[in-house]
């Protein structure tokens, strides 16, 4: 639909933003690291595979993050939140238009369900 392609778009220029300035004054570092980095390995079995393995490595980096923004229209972001979720880890924002959201306070229980 025309709504969410509006959001996505402007998810897409938010995130470009952040990855070039961080995050609440650049005090938080926004990495994007997954398939660059295996495209850099000299390793050619991961090079061949860099948009599956990186894929893993970002989800990876994902759920150790000590905070993950995602986005709830995204099922890759629900999974990142709920496994972070399922390991005691909080610091879980969805980003909308008018800004951050904490999907995971103190008093949630339950995951997340993905809907689109």
């Amino acid at each position: 639909t025309d709504d969410a392609h509006l959001v996505n778009s402007h998810n897409l220029k938010v995130i470009n933003e952040l990855r070039e300035s961080g995050m609440w004054g650049g005090k938080v570092n926004v990495v994007e690291a997954g398939s660059k980095m295996i495209d850099e390995t000299e390793n050619e079995f991961y090079r061949y595979y860099s948009n599956f393995v990186g894929s893993i490595v970002n989800f990876f980096l994902a759920i150790e993050s000590n905070i993950f923004v995602g986005t709830e229209i995204s099922s890759y972001s629900t999974l990142a939140i709920n496994s972070r979720l399922y390991r005691e880890s909080r610091e879980n924002y969805f980003y909308r238009p008018q800004g951050l959201h904490w999907r995971t306070p103190p008093n949630v229980t339950k995951p997340h369900w993905f809907t689109c």
